[in-house]
């Protein structure tokens, strides 16, 4: 039956997740003891995975959904985005979103849905000075819609699903790099532009023709490495319970590929590999739902790890089976450390769900931005969506864009729940000066006492460093995203940087999200 309104139960994504966080913490306190030393740099340090826990006493890892906006920020209100010209008048974020440090501006790149004659989609552009309030520069006199140029259209007949703006890029024409299917060419393809405006003509990637319709792309600046995410139709002989055997049934797989020059690719890896037991008995079973696809994924390199949001597609009606076609989407996350290594799923709970029945986004979640942009006080993650009020095959829809607000490193935490307890990394060696902890130490106990986190840097041998103990630590009782840690008044570890520590973390009633040194 169809799954619009049935979500998961609570009880069986607790189980799944506890399963999950279970095996990977014995997986990694393994591999972390036979690690030497991880060498982090200056590089901020998530707790999504065990990847820096070595040890590990009375904490539990939490995974955050996102709180959204609550009212979209971007609704279609012109013909070019469908307002009386298509089924479904649509803005929706098949697009990026960027802070443009020297404009001073949140920029936009959106895609809409309209009938026209040159074709379904298009490139539209909007600005923010808050995020909140968006303007949609009515002038650009780009494009000609129905004999008008007055319209915010960049491109017509292409969806930028990936917009970067490449500030090391040594060719200023093609600082701002836009990918995506392009339907002028009906091919996968590149277009260029120096102000993210005007856009030159497509260039094709030959390597990835005959794929499907959806790909993104994200830069790793560390690297000087771009990865593409690309979706293939790819057909099998797949078997529902119910409805029984069909050979042509076409199925969304995802694979990956890296270039240091947007020309030249690597061989495809397959991203994300079959569900597993997990997802067919939360979902196919759960809910009943005929088959599962991942419809689309946004990526974002982030200080030496990859995020992404997995647009997932549960199709939920016979005649949708057939086809892939009918059913909801939610966001959930993806992580990984090495682009072409099969990514992790740290949690079944979507971090960007639908809303309500009857709500505007209630249909599902289809087109959520690569990256998430900071709120201009620094302490959130803005990761922009396509949010529909009615699911993917539905004949009448409407989209509009709206915010899923984040903590900054906010998909997943380390909380203590009231009680004491204490993280040791393994040993490690850092670049930098100070040691920045992403921390919610906020609040007290039932008896007043408050809650706090205290830091003890030790050498490969485990012992206190003299100077940097537990007990010469300033206790920390804050909700910050950047709190310094001090011992006695002091910041300063840059005698420490290059030599191998270790770092323990004492809490109580504490939420770690994040560790960073830093200059």
């Amino acid at each position: 039956m169809p799954i619009q309104n049935h979500p998961i139960r609570a009880s069986w994504l607790t189980l799944a997740v506890l399963a999950v966080a279970a095996a990977t913490a014995r997986c990694a306190e393994t591999e972390n003891s036979k690690q030497t030393v991880r060498d982090i740099g200056s590089r901020r340090q998530l707790f999504i995975d065990n990847y820096l826990i070595a040890s590990m006493e009375n904490l539990k890892r939490s995974f955050h959904a996102a709180e959204k906006h609550g009212s979209p920020v971007m609704v279609p209100e012109h013909p070019w985005e469908g307002v009386g010209t298509a089924p479904w008048p649509s803005v929706y974020v098949f697009g990026d979103v960027i802070w443009d440090e020297e404009q001073q501006i949140y920029r936009m790149w959106y895609t809409t849905a309209t009938k026209d004659p040159k074709g379904q989609h298009a490139t539209l552009y909007a600005t923010s000075e808050d995020g909140i309030r968006w303007h949609k520069p009515l002038d650009l006199g780009i494009v000609e819609y129905e004999g008008s140029s007055d319209n915010n259209i960049l491109i017509q007949n292409c969806s930028a699903e990936t917009v970067l703006k490449v500030d090391d890029e040594p060719d200023h024409e093609k600082r701002y790099q836009l990918f995506t299917y392009d339907r002028n060419v009906n091919a996968y393809a590149w277009r260029f532009s120096p102000d993210g405006l005007r856009w030159g003509e497509p260039v094709t990637v030959p390597a990835f023709r005959g794929m499907y319709d959806m790909a993104n792309v994200a830069y790793d600046e560390t690297r000087k490495t771009y990865a593409l995410a690309i979706k293939q139709r790819h057909s099998n002989t797949y078997r529902h319970p119910v409805l029984g055997k069909h050979p042509g049934v076409n199925f969304r797989r995802w694979i990956m590929s890296t270039s240091n020059d947007t020309a030249h690719w690597t061989q495809p890896v397959d991203m994300l590999g079959d569900f597993d037991q997990i997802d067919k008995t939360l979902y196919m079973e759960g809910e009943g739902c005929a088959m599962l696809n991942t419809y689309g994924i946004s990526l974002y390199a982030y200080h030496g790890v990859y995020l992404g949001i997995q647009w997932m597609f549960r199709i939920s009606d016979a005649e949708g089976f057939w086809n892939c076609h009918g059913g909801p989407m939610d966001g959930r996350l993806l992580f990984s450390r090495e682009w072409t290594k099969p990514w992790q799923i740290p949690s079944r709970k979507f971090v960007v769900p639908r809303g309500r029945k009857g709500e505007w986004d209630w249909g599902m979640i289809c087109g959520i931005a690569n990256r998430p942009v900071k709120n201009r006080t620094g302490d959130e993650w803005w990761y922009y969506y396509g949010g529909w009020d009615g699911g993917h095959g539905t004949s009448k829809r409407r989209a509009s864009i709206g915010i899923a607000k984040f903590r900054v490193d906010g998909f997943a935490s380390l909380d203590t729940f009231g009680t004491e307890g204490a993280l040791r990394t393994p040993n490690l060696k850092f670049a930098g000066t100070k040691l920045k902890l992403n921390i919610d130490a906020s609040g007290a106990d039932t008896t007043g006492t408050k809650n706090y986190v205290k830091v003890e840097l030790m050498d490969e041998t485990g012992q206190a460093i003299e100077g940097y103990s537990q007990s010469d630590c300033d206790p920390i009782h804050a909700n910050s995203v950047d709190n310094v840690v001090t011992w006695k008044d002091n910041s300063d570890v840059s005698k420490l940087a290059g030599r191998v520590i270790s770092v323990k973390i004492h809490m109580k009633g504490a939420e770690l999200y994040a560790l960073q040194f830093v200059h």
